[in-house]
């Protein structure tokens, strides 16, 4: 049976503590995960997509509805991301705002982030309040192409997206690796994984850092990295 009839749910990812381990929260678990009505093939549900909140127990599954309020961000779609849950109960998502409010379509895509707090006085303990979502990470068209295209196509989609976060226990730092696209490729399969440093605690300034991985000439779209 699947978890919400007429609903596809994909890409999803849990809220964690900062050295990767899940949080729980009330003795269960917050996961976030996009959600789109099933309307046709898989591929046309990334035009309407949301990020979705669900909790899990020992008995399943419960959905919580959108994670973001409505007209939310800058983009009119959400993408893939990840979250973290620091010890003061403050919750901080990190995702991808896709197009632009107010059009319809595009693949225009900023790497935002938004933070807000538990709210135990709900059904369901989730986040709620949310901060306006700022663009933390702009492409620099040297290393990372800029991604402000209006169609793309299966394959050749040029990608700024899916910022994954990951605390380093070597130095302790945190780094958010994303898809990327190479600036200065001459191939229409240009695709890397990129990743930028945090320069505050609060991890809103970071610092953009040359791709870990490329595949130039080779595949477009490394989907959603995580470390």
């Amino acid at each position: 049976m699947p978890t919400l009839p007429g609903i596809d749910l994909w890409d999803m990812w849990p809220l964690q503590r900062r050295d990767g381990t899940i949080a729980d929260i009330d003795g269960g678990q917050i996961w976030f995960t996009l959600s789109a009505p099933i309307v046709g093939g898989p591929n046309e549900r990334h035009s309407p997509a949301r990020i979705r909140l669900l909790s899990h127990r020992d008995n399943g599954w419960t959905d919580l509805g959108p994670a973001l309020p409505d007209q939310f961000g800058p983009g009119n779609r959400e993408w893939s991301g990840s979250a973290i849950i620091d010890d003061d109960g403050l919750v901080r998502l990190f995702y991808t705002a896709a197009g632009n409010r107010g059009e319809v379509g595009g693949f225009r895509q900023r790497l935002v982030a938004t933070s807000a707090r538990l709210d135990t006085g709900m059904a369901q303990t989730r986040p709620a309040g949310w901060s306006p979502p700022v663009e933390i990470i702009v492409a620099d068209g040297r290393n990372y192409r800029i991604v402000d295209q209006r169609d793309g196509a299966l394959g050749t989609t040029q990608a700024f997206r899916d910022p994954g976060y990951f605390r380093d226990p070597a130095d302790g730092q945190s780094y958010l690796v994303f898809t990327g696209s190479l600036a200065n490729s001459a191939s229409a399969h240009d695709g890397c994984i990129g990743i930028a440093r945090a320069l505050d605690d609060d991890l809103m300034t970071w610092a953009l850092l040359p791709p870990i991985v490329t595949a130039d000439g080779l595949n477009n779209e490394l989907e959603r990295p995580h470390i």
